[in-house]
Order: C-alpha cells, then sequence, then structure tokens
C-alpha cells in the first residue's frame, strides 16, 4: 500500500478500488490456467458482469452514505455468519 492510499478515509472508496483492480484480468492465450493483469484476449469478467458489479457498488454506497454505522454492522453480520460451502464426496 502506498502512503498516499492511507489519506483515503471513505471504506466505500477503499471498497470499490479493490474490485476496479481486477476487472482488467485475463487469460494468459498461452496457459489458460493462469489469468494476469492487462490487455489479453480474454478477459476473466465480462462487461456485463462489471456493470453488474458497478450497480451493485453504487447501490451498496447509498445503503452506507444513508447510515454508515448500520451498514457496516450489516457487513460484519454478514461475515461472521458466513461459512463455506461444503463439497460433496
Amino acid at each position: 500500500m502506498e502512503e498516499h492510499d492511507a489519506a483515503i478515509a471513505d471504506p466505500m472508496i477503499l471498497n470499490g478500488l479493490q474490485y476496479l483492480h481486477g476487472f482488467d484480468l485475463s487469460y494468459d492465450p498461452e496457459n489458460p490456467n493462469v489469468v494476469r493483469h492487462g490487455v489479453g484476449e480474454r478477459y476473466v469478467h465480462s462487461d456485463q458482469e462489471i456493470a453488474d458489479a458497478l450497480a451493485r457498488w453504487e447501490s451498496n454506497c447509498g445503503l452506507y452514505d444513508s447510515d454508515p454505522a448500520a451498514y457496516l454492522r450489516r457487513a460484519k453480520e454478514r461475515l461472521t455468519s458466513w461459512s463455506p460451502p461444503t463439497r460433496k464426496p
């Protein structure tokens, strides 16, 4: 993390930047099990997936802005109640 990144106090902006970081991922044409940042032939995320993620983030920003404490409380509750899916043998 660079020094100026710490100056971003709004958690929703940081959240958006974390998501934005992965939208340029593309599959390596020589090794399709590898993804990398930058221009590629086949991107991991479609334009529609990126548009949907942006809409979700914008909606969440509105919820956060209307009541930051309640939004963060609900987010923490979602995290503490989450459990990974079980794998069937």
